[in-house]
């Protein structure tokens, strides 16, 4: 019966971790936007599909996404309501953007978090 109580208690907090970590919790981005849905390879432009359709994206905002390890700062070309076209602010970014990876709002702390 005294090794239950503290079994018991390093399971329940083993799976509470695991959650966390499952979830991502335990890395720190920045606000999720959304993810790429599409990337056009004539314009050089990736198309970004919002989690919250409606929210005010205005064009020139700087959002980012991850690439392993690599941040690549994309900036807003045509916000529209559940979308929103984007161009990489390095143009030899464009070839590491793939679709379905996550693009987060930029407010400076990614590229102190990188370099």
């Amino acid at each position: 019966m005294k090794f239950i109580k503290p079994f018991v208690y390093s399971v329940i907090t083993t799976l509470a971790v695991s959650v966390f970590t499952l979830h991502g919790f335990s890395q720190a981005d920045g606000i999720l936007l959304g993810t790429i849905s599409g990337v056009d390879d004539t314009a050089k432009e990736v198309l970004v599909k919002k989690d919250k359709p409606g929210s005010e994206i205005k064009t020139g905002t700087r959002l980012y996404t991850r690439n392993n390890g690599k941040i690549i700062i994309l900036e807003a070309v045509k916000p529209m309501y559940a979308h929103v076209k984007c161009r990489p602010v390095q143009r030899s970014d464009f070839n590491i953007l793939k679709k379905d990876m996550k693009v987060y709002l930029y407010d400076g702390r990614a590229a102190e978090e990188a370099g």
